[in-house]
This record gives C-alpha cells, sequence and structure tokens, in this order.
C-alpha cells in the first residue's frame, strides 16, 4: 500500500483516462494491471480506500463464483486454500506486497478446509440454484 499510496497520481491519472474514453469503472478496475489494485479509492478518491475492496455477502456463494475482486480463483477450495497458505493461491507464490500485514497462513487442517467448504455451500439456496437466479 505503501508503494501504490506514492503512484497515485499516476494510478488516478490512468484510471481517469480510462473512465474520460467511456471505459465503465468496474472494467477500468478489474482489466488494467495499474488500476487493479486501487480498490475502493477508485470510487472515493480516498488514498486510505487504496487496496481496499467490498466484501460480498456470503450467501449463495457457491453459485457466484469466480472468486476474490480481479475474479482469479475459480471454486471455493481454490479461495480457502489461498488464504490458508497466507494470501497467495500456491505455497510457493510469492506474497503480494500490496497485501495487508495482518493475512496470515491459517494452517487449516484438510478436515477443517473441507468443513470450512461445506459449511459455505450451505449457505446456498437450492431453491436459488433450481430457479437458475444469479446475484
Amino acid at each position: 500500500i505503501n508503494d501504490m499510496a506514492g503512484r497515485v497520481p499516476e494510478l488516478s491519472s490512468a484510471f481517469m483516462l480510462a473512465k474520460q474514453r467511456g471505459t465503465d469503472v468496474d472494467v477500468a478496475v478489474l482489466t488494467d494491471e495499474d488500476t487493479s489494485h486501487l480498490g475502493r479509492f477508485a470510487i472515493s478518491d480516498d488514498v486510505a480506500d487504496m487496496g481496499a475492496f467490498k466484501t460480498p455477502t456470503l450467501r449463495n456463494v457457491d453459485v457466484t463464483g469466480p472468486y476474490m475482486h480481479d475474479g482469479s480463483l475459480e471454486t471455493l477450495r481454490e479461495v480457502i486454500e489461498h488464504y490458508n497458505n497466507g494470501g497467495v493461491t500456491h505455497p510457493d507464490d510469492a506474497v503480494n506486497p500490496y497485501l495487508s500485514g495482518g493475512i496470515r497462513p491459517l494452517n487449516l487442517t484438510e478436515q477443517q478446509m473441507n468443513d470450512l467448504e461445506a459449511f459455505m455451500k450451505a449457505l446456498t439456496s437450492p431453491q436459488y440454484v433450481r430457479g437458475g437466479n444469479q446475484e
């Protein structure tokens, strides 16, 4: 975040140019490598919001993928493993320098990950799935 704060003028300029070209705000934030990490700053223009993203509800979470702010994880299991690995997708990946310092490996057992996945899937309404609804 500190590195990003030093780049606010550059990042916000790139974002504003995309908006001026008529690019949808969500598309501008999610498809450009530089602006994809702006987070709520793209909406609020508050430097404190850099790298902060709206946390979606877990209601019907099993059918709302792909997950993460950039859609990079396809399944709930991938999300659980991502956080179990301390915020990295694969244990050998480098830690993203923009992550909060509070994100640490969870050290969940295989059974705990299975239980968490089952719990999250239980938050999806069968009626919602049968009806073909999507939020």
